[in-house]
């Protein structure tokens, strides 16, 4: 079911007594929640079976013209809807396969205040012409090819209305969807009627020729209404306009929805909030994510300062080993008594003795010359790989370190 707002029909089955429930629900997020609660002292409800059927986001208006005061009621394709009453006025009670939304309709009969006020009439529903705005979603031709009209309700009066009685529960307000259609003329403007709610001129001169400019193409219309005087039922009625040269009215079908109240919801003031226990969403603490980062970016700083110190270690070691000033030798012969270190600072050498290296005699390579004695080249080489002697390339001698 898409995020975008979308209307369902969910049809409940109870346990026995039979009973069948639609809901319409309108859909603003992904998935929606229904709960079942019952009321009063009973502590177990019984669902057998629900149905979910995806309807047109038309089926229900976003706004409807309200009864008493006459007004615009605005916001309710987000409401939620319960089906109290589905008539097929005229007409016998229509099964969900007759139905491209798997609606019932029942017959209008037991609603009537007199049974005989009313004369049904019916046509073959396949002449039933819709039209754009109007679409077997918002109701099959079964209905628009039955109606009901005025009969012979034996009085001296044939200005009468015909009423249909129907309880409700005077607590919410109600959605009333009125559907016409010109059946019964032969020709246009001939049919002037009204439509009462609850007593109240709801829809004044309907001339259905004049909405539609043909017969046989259906049209509704819809209300927003309470019950009749803050009594437990509705009422609905029709009757001839009085300035109607043939006195007559129609009416095809009747839905009457109860709309959900404050609390959104279609029993009681209690929103089904406070009963049902939804499933806790997993949230992370924001002191735990804060604590992981921060010690994160410590150990990160830790390791880098290690690193530095290593690499600054191994770098002042590196070039202890191979940091060597050139010590000059005096005298440019095969003999030599003294070595020199020389000091950075002050550039001033100072001698000592090669005895102390135990090399019993003093050496020189000259390297132009090759003269190598191999006794104290062998101990040479030794002091080289001791570390204690090197050899000066710009001097051209062997000093020592």
């Amino acid at each position: 079911m898409e995020a975008t707002k979308r209307a369902s029909c969910v049809g409940v089955h109870e346990a026995i007594p039979l009973s069948v429930r639609n809901f319409i629900i309108p859909c603003v997020i992904e998935t929606t929640t229904s709960n079942a609660e019952m009321s009063g002292l009973s502590i177990i409800a019984f669902v057998n079976a629900i149905e979910v059927v995806s309807v047109p986001d038309y089926l229900i208006p976003n706004e409807a013209t309200s009864v008493f005061p006459i007004t615009t009621i605005n916001g309710l394709s987000n409401q939620a809807f319960e089906t109290m009453y589905r008539l097929n006025m005229g007409g016998p009670k229509l099964a969900p396969q007759n139905d491209t939304l798997g609606r019932t309709w029942e017959n209008d009969k037991k609603y009537l205040h007199v049974n005989g006020s009313a004369a049904s009439v019916s046509v073959i529903p396949s002449i039933i012409k819709y039209i754009e705005s109007v679409t077997p979603e918002i109701a099959p031709n079964w209905v628009y090819a039955t109606a009901q009209t005025m009969g012979n309700a034996n009085v001296a009066n044939l200005d009468f209305n015909i009423t249909w009685v129907l309880p409700v529960d005077p607590d919410f307000t109600y959605f009333v969807r009125a559907h016409f259609c010109d059946i019964v003329s032969t020709s246009l403007n001939t049919l002037v009627f009204n439509l009462f709610i609850n007593s109240e001129n709801a829809y004044p001169d309907i001339d259905l020729s004049t909405l539609i400019g043909n017969l046989d193409v259906p049209v509704y219309k819809d209300f927003v209404c309470n019950s009749s005087d803050n009594l437990s039922t509705l009422t609905v009625s029709i009757g001839p306009d009085s300035v109607a040269d043939y006195q007559n009215a129609v009416l095809n079908g009747l839905e009457i929805l109860k709309i959900s109240n404050e609390a959104r919801s279609l029993d009681g003031l209690t929103s089904v909030e406070n009963f049902v226990l939804f499933p806790s969403k997993k949230t992370t603490k924001p002191g735990l994510v804060i604590g992981c980062v921060l010690a994160g970016l410590v150990a990160i700083v830790g390791l880098l300062l290690c690193y530095c110190f290593l690499v600054a270690k191994r770098s002042k070691t590196g070039n202890q080993k191979s940091s060597w000033l050139p010590l000059p030798l005096h005298g440019n012969s095969l003999t030599m008594t003294k070595v020199s270190t020389f000091s950075q600072k002050s550039g001033t050498a100072s001698c000592i003795s090669l005895a102390s290296c135990n090399l019993g005699r003093t050496f020189m390579q000259e390297q132009d010359k090759g003269l190598v004695v191999e006794e104290w080249w062998m101990k040479l080489k030794m002091m080289v790989k001791m570390g204690g002697c090197r050899w000066c390339g710009m001097k051209k001698r062997w000093v020592v370190i």
